[in-house]
């Protein structure tokens, strides 16, 4: 009997001895997977960011552009021509972008003279400048006047 009691107390010491190291064992791979998940999560969250930073950028330049061409279509010809030789950004492009260039093309079409213009800056990857076109006022346009 007393054999039988010996046996049974081995048999729960050994029980408990095999859960203590397969506890031990849940406890190493759940910490490694949450350092995964938590690794995985801050990177994402830093690329997030970036991506919410060039969509900034990018609003910021098409602000730009639209301000410039509002105020290029309401010129004549000449005095449009002349504005696109001293094409600047405003000072707010210039915190918010890394060296903004502005540049600018007048051409004539079906629909009058076309003002064209585009704006590219310093970017973390390369991309394709953002452009813009609208047409100049006939009716401030003198030598569509002398035409007619």
């Amino acid at each position: 009997m007393i054999e039988c009691l010996n046996m049974m107390e081995n048999l729960k010491f050994r029980k408990r001895q095999s859960r203590d190291g397969f506890t031990m064992l849940e406890l190493i791979v759940s910490s490694l997977l949450m350092i995964v998940i938590m690794s995985f999560v801050t990177t994402l969250c830093f690329r997030v960011n970036l991506v919410w930073k060039d969509i900034a950028h990018h609003r910021v330049a098409a602000g730009e552009l639209s301000n410039q061409l509002e105020t290029l279509t309401r010129l004549s010809t000449d005095e449009a021509q002349s504005a696109l030789q001293s094409l600047e950004a405003s000072e707010a492009s210039q915190r918010t972008l890394e060296n903004p260039t502005l540049t600018g093309v007048l051409s004539k079409d079906e629909l009058g003279t076309r003002v064209t213009i585009e704006i590219n800056w310093k970017r973390r990857f390369p991309g394709k400048p953002i452009v813009l076109a609208g047409w100049l006022n006939p009716e401030t346009d003198p030598s569509k006047e002398a035409s007619q």
